[in-house]
């Protein structure tokens, strides 16, 4: 198992928060393995078991990554992994009092920057089964300072960052596999032909132990961490009838991608730096309508309608910042998406901007424009309008309730964390507010109810309230009615058990 395919198996319980089903992560054998404790109370003593094999392995639950998206369950995962070689050592005397300050300010460094770093050198990181020792030998300078504790040289973080990205781009490329194409191994089959088209790819796969030797599987990867997910995989003994389905699914994705540029009617046309403003990309670009280099891009996806976003926020959009994410919305389909500082050709050319960008553009203003910011109390933050709601109250039970009921909002991605798409304050967001009073703020644009915390802005459900039945009681004149009722019912049942019928040979007799 990729260590991918472990975030993508623990996020649902990430999702929930869920704190009763414990998971063990491990190594064994180069893959990463997720192991789930039964019973639960039993977790210390499977994990001491595991242990034997893999000294480094991590007991945790969903509620320890505090219901962040995969890339945060990522980052903080793969930092646990980095402290648990640091903690191994310490406790088995490879680290001691005189040599723990080096590797305890690395361990320190890597947890608070471990976000800042390219997809590129953290993957790197997950293939080994210490990755406290490969980074030790990529950062040979110090990272320590004159502080006890868990302190390391701030000022050289950003150098240690870009010594250790260089590092690795080294090592990728002077591997010699690199230079032959990866095969791709699914369920015991492999790889034989594939061809990627319409943001899939379609394999054709063979295992020649097995009885039907032949698969054709479909592979895609829109999802936050650009995991790659096989479905619809098939398996036969005809290898004829294996190519029929190969290149049915791919005539299928063909025409897919035939009607989309049909449907849009624009021409096929390609941007590059050349179309952008020069020099815009050494300030910030929130805000600006921006190009994504067309080699970021898969080859059928190369075009303008693709490559045109409006940025909305992201680390990467500061020169000056440690992290790369660039959050976009797509100006012809309007959605979401996630790049690197270094996918973006930079800003466009008002000049050479394609007409329909310029009208999506001037209708998303227009849009913002329309909303009624006139309205008492309603002020902008993080690109959105918001208005207080009100305080918290007895209807919002305890504050441990309260808490249950927020949730990272991803969408609206205001936040300090590295999947935000705007910078937030707690301190900001009131100002913002003109210091308004209130604890739930809601969202014009969306609906939805934020309260303001330390380090974002959460969702929060408002709880349902219990609404007492309202019981009303007889009038006089309605008892007096109700009993005549039963009165002239016990008649007529009295009338009935003096006067009974019965048939009998078909013939009504009394």
């Amino acid at each position: 198992m990729t260590f991918n395919k472990v975030i993508a198996e623990i996020m649902p319980l990430v999702n929930d928060g869920d704190t009763s089903t414990p998971f063990v992560i491990s190594r064994q054998n180069g893959e990463w393995v997720v192991n789930y404790p039964y019973p639960a109370e039993k977790t210390q003593e499977f994990l001491d078991g595991v242990k034997q094999a893999d000294p480094l392995a991590v007991s945790l639950t969903g509620a320890y990554f505090s219901r962040g998206s995969a890339a945060h369950v990522y980052d903080k995962l793969l930092a646990a992994r980095v402290y648990a070689e640091y903690n191994h050592e310490t406790r088995s005397g490879a680290i001691t009092g005189a040599t723990y300050k080096e590797p305890h300010a690395l361990v320190s460094f890597f947890e608070d920057n471990v976000g800042a770093f390219s997809h590129k050198a953290t993957d790197y990181l997950t293939t080994f089964d210490r990755p406290l020792s490969a980074l030790r030998e990529m950062c040979p300078f110090s990272m320590t300072t004159d502080y006890e504790g868990w302190s390391y040289d701030e000022e050289s973080a950003q150098e240690a960052i870009d010594f250790i990205e260089n590092e690795v781009n080294d090592r990728l490329h002077s591997y010699p596999e690199e230079d032959t194409p990866e095969r791709r191994g699914i369920n015991g089959y492999e790889e034989r032909s594939s061809l990627q088209i319409a943001g899939r790819i379609v394999i054709l796969a063979e295992n020649a132990n097995e009885v039907e030797p032949y698969m054709v599987a479909t592979c895609r990867w829109d999802n936050p961490l650009n995991i790659k997910e096989y479905y619809d995989a098939v398996v036969t003994a005809d290898y004829f009838e294996a190519v029929g389905e190969f290149i049915k699914r791919q005539s299928m994705f063909l025409e897919q991608l035939e009607n989309e540029r049909t449907e849009s009617g624009l021409p096929f046309h390609t941007l590059t730096a050349a179309d952008c403003l020069p020099h815009a990309m050494e300030g910030n670009i929130t805000g600006k309508v921006i190009v994504i280099k067309p080699e970021s891009l898969t080859p059928e996806y190369r075009t303008a309608d693709h490559q045109i976003k409006l940025c909305t926020g992201g680390n990467g959009t500061r020169p000056e910042a440690r992290g790369s994410a660039v959050f976009c919305t797509d100006l012809y389909s309007g959605e979401s998406s996630r790049f690197e500082r270094w996918d973006v050709a930079g800003v466009i050319d008002p000049a050479k901007m394609p007409e329909w960008a310029k009208d999506s553009l001037a209708e998303r203003m227009d849009t913002k424009k329309n909303i009624r910011i006139s309205e008492e109390g309603v002020f902008v933050y993080g690109g959105l309008h918001f208005k207080p709601y009100r305080k918290f109250g007895k209807r919002d039970g305890d504050w441990n309730k309260q808490m249950r009921s927020m949730r990272s909002d991803h969408d609206a991605g205001i936040s300090k964390y590295e999947w935000q798409k705007a910078d937030y304050s707690y301190t900001g967001f009131y100002e913002a507010s003109s210091n308004s009073e209130a604890d739930i703020f809601k969202c014009v644009e969306n609906g939805k109810l934020y309260v303001p915390a330390e380090n974002e802005l959460f969702e929060y459900k408002e709880p349902i309230q219990k609404v007492k039945a309202e019981i009303k009681k007889p009038t006089l004149q309605q008892k007096l009615d109700s009993a005549k009722e039963k009165a002239r019912e016990a008649d007529a049942q009295n009338a009935g058990q003096g006067n009974k019928s019965k048939k009998r040979n078909g013939m009504e007799v009394t």
